[in-house]
């Protein structure tokens, strides 16, 4: 009773606070028809007040523990979002838009981290720099949608070449950088 109760009042975006005084007018209601039903015996009247305070005490610790419940699962779930949000952010930030190649800025930390580990291990590793000279003449020719495409497929066709190990990136406008570890 308690749970369809909750779950009408849930669709009306109770909070629990509304539920609590709701419960507490339930009672007040219910209290003069107690107070009449037992006007002979105050004993049993005492006694059917201190069931219905422990009814009513005991359905807010039930509706209290079902929001509980209800506010960890939404916070589990807005955790998850929040998760994969910060794995897209961060696709978005390492990887150009146009080419799929990773960009300067993270080129440049793990341009780091292979220097370092070059250092650690004594082992080297080699580092293109390519930068296809008069690019802009194919802008200018045949335009701007059109030089994209080469630069995505001269992308595509560097990353087909190279191993699972290395890095390309796109430097900058027509530039392109490879970190090819030993």
């Amino acid at each position: 009773s308690i749970d369809r109760w909750l779950r009408v009042r849930q669709g009306q975006e109770f909070g629990l606070a509304d539920l609590q005084r709701a419960l507490v007018k339930l009672a007040t209601a219910i209290w003069p028809v107690l107070s009449a039903e037992y006007k002979d015996n105050p004993s049993e009247l005492i006694a059917a007040g201190r069931g219905l305070t422990a009814g009513i005490d005991e359905a807010i610790f039930e509706l209290s523990e079902v929001y509980h419940r209800e506010s960890l699962l939404k916070t589990q779930e807005y955790l998850v979002e929040v998760e994969q949000a910060n794995l897209e952010l961060r696709q978005r930030t390492i990887r150009d838009e146009l080419t799929g190649l990773y960009t300067r800025g993270y080129f440049q930390e793990r341009l780091g981290e292979e220097v370092a580990r070059s250092h650690r291990y004594g082992r080297p590793f080699s580092l293109f720099m390519i930068d296809f000279d008069h690019f802009e003449q194919i802008n200018d020719r045949f335009g701007h949608l059109v030089g994209d495409e080469v630069l995505a497929s001269l992308a595509r066709l560097m990353v087909g070449n190279i191993r699972a190990a290395d890095l390309v990136a796109r430097y900058g406008g027509e530039d392109f950088a490879t970190i090819l570890p030993a």
